[in-house]
């Protein structure tokens, strides 16, 4: 049975400054994640950097990455960056079971 895998990317400047690194980046996770269904979705943070969604989750700096399991609790602490792919997969497989 396919997983799927959802990557929500907030921006606290606009989507389109973010769009070519996001197509590269689900690009290189799905060629890992070849048994799984990836959906993604882009938006943009009401009040940017000032506003409520970079100070709920502490925000100072871009990127910044958090992974939810499905129970929608951060899955784990420190979310490897997308040039560590191992990394990356083996916190990705981990949420996924």
């Amino acid at each position: 049975m396919k997983k799927t895998v959802f990557f929500l990317f907030i921006s606290l400047l606009t989507c389109d400054a973010y769009a070519g690194g996001v197509v590269k980046l689900h690009g290189a996770i799905k060629n890992k994640l070849s048994d799984s269904v990836l959906v993604s979705y882009m938006v943009d943070a009401p009040g940017g950097w000032h506003g409520p969604v970079a100070s709920l989750y502490g925000v100072q700096g871009v990127p910044s990455y958090f992974m939810v399991g499905r129970e929608g609790k951060f899955a784990v602490s420190e979310v490897s960056r997308p040039s560590d792919s191992l990394g990356l997969m083996k916190q990705l497989d981990k949420a996924l079971q």
